[in-house]
């Protein structure tokens, strides 16, 4: 706490009373530059890249040896100038204990770049110790990056849990080297896991622009089951594309917060989508837009449980789940578009005449009764036409239910730029 100064109030003279008004704003000057009054705001934040963890066992590779060093490699949506990181532990039940974390560009093979390299501190610490079920949060740090830079996260593990916050569908190579220093440019002869561990996100300092954030938030669609790791080939990359190359969206940037085998409403792989909304988008910093792509699973589940004789969702079940997301969302003024589900007819494992005729169900609430704020048709964009339950060939990844990397494309291609910049009365 601060100490303020003292303060000597003089007798009682008899004279005029300026002298006391003048005293008394001299006081009131002094609690405003002792408590900070009338300083700068606080320091704003959009999130330029985050990924949705999920509590798993740390993999062989990290209990190789003392003093691993771990190498993560992520790319940001937008540039930057000022960041802070966001490390997990969240499904720890001991600490996780980390030191010497540094950032700094990345280039292929995990190098990073010369002259990037900075360390980064936790309350001015280099070594940060990350209690069990909590996040933390790094001091801001001054890092020129260009928009879809990709970036080293480099940490040297002191103290792992028995539970780690991790994103298995990471499509991107990490790199883990015994004895290493945190500051090696190439690590060379490092293991390398396709995984990302502990790190959740990265925030930069907003410049008064209007910059902003879409979450979108899904399963393996969203989450880019079929991308080769390294070239950021999700939907949500060409997303970012697009809105980079459009001036009136170039400062939105866009977060993937999809996980492989997410449902709406029940668990998963993850958490239910309706449980992950407070982490996964109200929890990201300078949110204005969610996209949301959940549901293929809450059907395709379906046949899992009635062999199994359990639970599972109708149509109306997945229609009121929506609800409640559109009702969270407007509460805190975030633009929602529902995403229509995708086919999977064909894939005869995951679907039934009647999951078929759910979907459509489904599809057709979104597209002509859904209080959203924008309907984004992944459904026409990638379904064929001559079998309208069925993903067009060219778009099918060999699965018949995950698109391919041009169905992921077209994915992107069909979100419309009016639902981030509204048009203008008038204007084609």
């Amino acid at each position: 706490m601060t100490t303020l100064p003292p303060v000597n109030f003089p007798a009682p003279t008899g004279r005029p009373k300026r002298r006391s008004m003048a005293l008394l704003m001299a006081l009131v000057a002094s609690l405003v530059f002792f408590n900070g009054v009338g300083r700068a705001a606080p320091t704003s934040w959009v999130g330029i890249w985050a990924t949705a963890p999920l509590e798993e066992a740390a993999a062989p590779e990290l209990l190789a040896g003392q003093g691993i060093v771990l190498r993560q490699v992520v790319r940001i949506s937008t540039g930057a100038e000022t960041l802070r990181l966001r490390l997990s532990n969240e499904y720890g039940s001991e600490p996780l204990v980390l030191e010497d974390v540094r950032l700094a560009i990345a280039d292929a093979g995990g190098r990073i770049r010369g002259g990037t390299d900075r360390p980064v501190r936790f309350a001015g610490e280099a070594k940060v110790v990350i209690p069990p079920k909590s996040v933390r949060v790094s001091d801001p740090l001054p890092f020129p990056a260009p928009a879809f830079a990709d970036l080293a996260i480099t940490a040297r593990l002191l103290s792992l849990p028995g539970k780690l916050a991790g994103h298995p569908g990471s499509r991107a190579t990490s790199y883990l080297k015994a004895g290493a220093g945190t500051a090696d440019e190439g690590l060379t002869g490092a293991t390398t896991i396709v995984h990302w561990y502990f790190i959740s996100g990265i925030d930069a300092a907003a410049d008064g622009t209007g910059r902003a954030a879409v979450v979108c938030m899904g399963d393996s669609i969203t989450d880019g089951r079929g991308c080769l790791p390294d070239q950021n080939t999700r939907w949500t990359d060409a997303l970012a594309r697009r809105l980079q190359a459009n001036p009136a969206t170039a400062g939105i940037s866009a977060l993937n917060l999809g996980i492989g085998g997410g449902r709406l409403l029940r668990p998963g792989m993850g958490p239910a989508g309706l449980e992950r909304l407070s982490r996964d988008v109200f929890g990201q910093a300078g949110v204005k837009w969610l996209i949301l792509q959940l549901g293929v699973n809450d059907l395709g589940t379906r046949i899992k449980a009635r062999e199994a004789g359990k639970a599972y969702d109708s149509a109306q079940d997945i229609i009121a789940g929506y609800q409640k997301v559109l009702s969270a969302c407007r509460e805190r003024g975030i633009r929602v578009a529902l995403a229509t589900i995708t086919p999977f007819a064909n894939a005869s494992w995951y679907s039934t005449p009647d999951i078929e005729a759910d979907r459509q169900a489904i599809n057709r609430w979104i597209r002509e009764s859904a209080p959203c704020d924008r309907v984004i048709d992944f459904d026409a964009s990638l379904r064929d036409p001559a079998h309208p339950s069925h993903l067009l060939p060219a778009d099918d990844s060999g699965d018949h239910l995950h698109p391919s990397m041009e169905g992921y494309r077209h994915m992107a291609d069909s979100v419309p730029y009016d639902f981030f910049v509204p048009a203008r009365p008038g204007a084609n």
